[in-house]
């Protein structure tokens, strides 16, 4: 990186990017609430997200695995044996 002015100068450019960085420095530790909460914020909501749809997909799976192992309720002679009320477990996936 040169820098116009400063390319006769040898190592003026490792001098302004240092005070650059000191600048950026202080500027860090002053303003360190107002960047440390948002980012506290917004990964306790991805957390809280991903925690939700890993709960949310496992009781679905247990859910699918019960239901596929017990016997159905039509055949069982609890409900009518109408075709429209027997559900169809196989007819595709789940549209949750």
């Amino acid at each position: 990186m040169v820098i116009p002015g400063l390319s006769n100068f040898k190592g003026g450019t490792a001098i302004l990017l240092g005070i650059v960085l000191i600048l950026l420095n202080i500027g860090v530790k002053e303003y360190l609430p107002y960047i440390y909460v948002p980012f506290l914020v917004g990964t306790g909501l991805i957390s809280i997200a991903i925690t939700f749809r890993t709960i949310r997909y496992v009781l679905n799976f247990k859910r699918k695995k019960i239901c596929s192992l017990r016997p159905s309720l039509a055949l069982s002679g609890s409900r009518s044996s109408s075709p429209s009320s027997v559900p169809d477990s196989e007819s595709g996936p789940d549209p949750t």
